[in-house]
Parts: structure tokens; C-alpha cells; sequence
């Protein structure tokens, strides 16, 4: 991790979400992996010349928007892509999957036709009785 503009304290836009930004795109880029683990607070903050309470500022953002997660006593490590959105069209599942940095697997242990009931079909956008095909995966 470089210093270099990372952090610019002349500048309008906060410097917790200027911090916030660097670590996103360290990960977006995959610089940062999953399960890879950020530097303390402290390293982070005698890095860029700030404050350990803007360092906490901006893990705070990256805990909120899902990117990484902390163990007490541990440290703070990035986290494994979510998926934020149901993948409808299964002929994208493999490449929706792909492009959130996952490994696409899983089993069918179960296929039924089934009518969708008025939760289902509410949920869904489709009419009540619809038929549909219900899957279990592991």
C-alpha cells in the first residue's frame, strides 16, 4: 500500500471517505483478498498521518458497506463478495457469480414443479399459479 494521494488533507471530500475509497479500490482490484487482513489502526494511521479515530471512521464505512469485517483481538479482514441481488437468469448464474470474485458450485439435491402461491408470485412478478421450478441446492 502506497502513500502516494492516497490522502489529501487539503482537500473538501472527508478523509475517512477518502480512506474509505483507497481500501474499496484495493479490493474491488483485487489487491486485497478475502480473508486477507488489514493493517491495525495504528499502522494505518502512522501510515498516512491521521487520526486513529478517522482510520475508525472509515473500517466503520467498510464493516456498513459489507467489504470487510472485524474479530475482536484479531484484527479486521476483508470479506468474501455477497451476493445483493437474486440471480434470476440462470444462463448469467455462472458469470453473476464469476464477476463478485466467487467460484461457482452447488449440488441439486431437489427439483419440483410447484404453483407459485400469492407470496411467491407477489415476490416473483408473476401471477398466482404460475408453475415453477423449485430448486434445492446445497
Amino acid at each position: 500500500m502506497t502513500t502516494d494521494k492516497v490522502v489529501d488533507k487539503k482537500s473538501i471530500i472527508p478523509i475517512y471517505y477518502q480512506l474509505f475509497k483507497h481500501f474499496e479500490k484495493q479490493i474491488r482490484e483485487g489487491k486485497l483478498k478475502p480473508g486477507d487482513t488489514l493493517p491495525t489502526e495504528m499502522e494505518i494511521a502512522e501510515r498516512f498521518g491521521i487520526s486513529r479515530m478517522t482510520v475508525r471512521r472509515a473500517i466503520s464505512e467498510l464493516v456498513a458497506a459489507g467489504m470487510v469485517y472485524t474479530q475482536k483481538g484479531k484484527g479486521t479482514f476483508v470479506a468474501r463478495p455477497r451476493l445483493d441481488k437474486v440471480v434470476f437468469n440462470l444462463n448469467n448464474f455462472y458469470d453473476e457469480i464469476r464477476q463478485k470474485g466467487m467460484i461457482p458450485h452447488a449440488e441439486l439435491l431437489e427439483a419440483r414443479i410447484i404453483k407459485a402461491d400469492d407470496k411467491l408470485a407477489k415476490r416473483l412478478g408473476i401471477a398466482v399459479n404460475t408453475r415453477c421450478c423449485l430448486l434445492y441446492t446445497s
